[in-house]
């Protein structure tokens, strides 16, 4: 479930959501929920206050004004549902796309909704029968997972290639990966995912740039069942388009072929770690290891040592997955690099690192579960006898 206490939105995003409610245009609203929406998933800041830097107290006021913006957006999704509207072709899509939200709110348990797979199959599938592309995308999501649901991959399929006949990016990019990589039970179809990839691609934007990353490491291994050749000035542009519309994989990509000459590019230093902390801010694990180190380091001159900064990073990209920072975050623990040195919490962040799947981290635990162990053993004491429970 989402929690209200742990997220922090920005100013912008709060701004955008008082317009949008006091004009109470539909289309608007719905718009302002795929840009929320999207912010959730990318969002590399907010989810991190459950590690305080700051006065937890502020913390306080944020879950009240979280708990109010949700409230506001359930209460305009139920308000749709159940509108009588003149036009009805204009009422099925805003059904549609209140279905999905609602359907949304079930399934991570946000907009004062709890978390409930049942019923956010179920208005995935209203949303589906009223031909809303997202919702189709979220029900083929169901099957696929088997969440509210029974699995079931054949039908996964069928809903993937509806949502991408309806024009959804994200599932015009999904089942075009699926089909070219013979994913979720499908037959293997290059050419077919091939041309899904190029559609995904060219219809990307903020919302999804991610099908251009995809397109770009296609047209620079150029190894294909589909006659395409290795094109490394192609690769290059949708690369760097995808780097324009926020894709942090395109972002660190570039960061990677300015720093090593990749692509046919000129090494150029300054413009790598330019476009590192970029991909980092943007939620790239690998960027945000890779400038945790540069800052513990002091390697670069754009970037001065700076323990704290390090560790930060380090976190960031520990929250996210990322063994590395998990294990870094350890290390830093224990030495009292960048943050208070303290042994359970080395101890922890070690353990994080272990399920992540760092290799080095089980040998860590056992030198500090040994060294916990050794410190706690206190003198020896008698078993007590009558005399000493009763008096004698």
């Amino acid at each position: 479930m989402i929690s209200d206490k742990y997220i922090v939105i920005p100013e912008k995003i709060r701004k955008s959501h008082r317009e949008v409610f006091q004009a109470q245009k539909e289309k608007h609203i719905f718009g302002f929920l795929r840009k929320f929406l999207k912010w959730l998933e990318d969002d590399n800041k907010s989810y991190n206050k459950m590690v305080l830097f700051e006065n937890p107290l502020k913390m306080n006021d944020n879950a009240r004004y979280n708990k109010e913006f949700n409230q506001l957006i359930h209460d305009f999704l139920q308000n749709v549902i159940y509108k009588d509207y003149s036009d009805k072709k204009q009422g099925k899509r805003f059904k549609g796309e209140a279905h999905t939200f609602i359907g949304v709110g079930y399934e991570f348990g946000m907009f004062t909704l709890p978390k409930n797979a049942q019923k956010a199959y179920e208005n995935y599938n209203v949303a589906a029968q009223l031909s809303n592309a997202m919702g189709t995308f979220k029900l083929a999501q169901c099957f696929e997972k088997g969440s509210g649901v029974s699995q079931s991959n054949e039908t996964a399929l069928s809903f993937y290639r509806c949502a991408a006949k309806l024009g959804l990016v994200d599932a015009l990019h999904t089942y075009g990966m699926i089909t070219y990589h013979g994913f979720v039970g499908s037959p293997k179809d290059q050419n077919t995912g091939y041309y899904y990839m190029k559609v995904a691609a060219k219809k990307a934007d903020k919302l999804c740039p991610y099908p251009l990353y995809d397109l770009g490491l296609f047209y620079e291994s150029g190894g294909n069942e589909c006659g395409v050749s290795e094109d490394f000035v192609y690769a290059l542009e949708n690369f760097e388009r995808g780097a324009q519309l926020g894709d942090p994989n395109c972002k660190f990509k570039l960061a990677q072929a300015y720093e090593f000459g990749d692509l046919k590019l000129k090494k150029n230093k300054s413009k790598s770690l330019e476009l590192y902390k970029s991909a980092a801010e943007s939620g790239s694990v690998e960027a945000q290891f890779y400038i945790s180190e540069c800052y513990l380091s002091g390697k670069t001159k754009q970037l001065n040592r700076n323990y704290f900064k390090s560790y930060k990073w380090a976190i960031q990209g520990a929250i996210k997955g990322h063994p590395s920072c998990a294990y870094k975050c350890g290390e830093s623990a224990m030495t009292g690099t960048g943050t208070d040195a303290n042994v359970l919490d080395a101890l922890f962040w070690y353990e994080i690192a272990k399920v992540f799947g760092h290799g080095d981290a089980d040998q860590k635990i056992k030198e500090l579960n040994y060294k916990i162990n050794k410190e706690n053993v206190g003198p020896e004491w008698p078993e007590p006898c009558c005399c000493c429970l009763f008096g004698g």
